[in-house]
């Protein structure tokens, strides 16, 4: 990332576009991500096995909040795109190599 960019290079591909930088919604998601630590002093983590018919915690529903408006944010459909692209051939060839005999 490098100013309002955002930029995905590497095996081929060499793709960028503009990010959406920091907004209100993610500032305030990283807000309560952070009081939400404090509030457990810091070294309890915020995640958690997911148990159906659980109800979550607001500091868990913070911290996916913050992941999705991060992503949302930071990684523009044309470098979403590329990385999962590039994911998916990865895959591939080691489904591959390992299917030899």
């Amino acid at each position: 990332m490098s100013g309002p960019a955002v930029r995905l290079v590497g095996a081929g591909v060499d793709v960028s576009a503009a990010h959406d930088g920091v907004r209100p919604g993610l500032r305030n998601a990283l807000h309560d991500v952070r009081r939400e630590r404090s509030r457990r002093g810091g070294g309890t983590p915020l995640v958690r096995d997911v148990v159906p018919d659980q109800e979550a915690r607001p500091g868990l529903v913070s911290l996916r909040r913050a992941g999705e408006l991060l992503t949302e944010s930071f990684l523009p459909a044309p470098v979403a795109q590329a990385d999962a692209d590039s994911y998916a051939n990865l895959s591939a060839m080691i489904d591959e190599v390992t299917a030899r005999p």
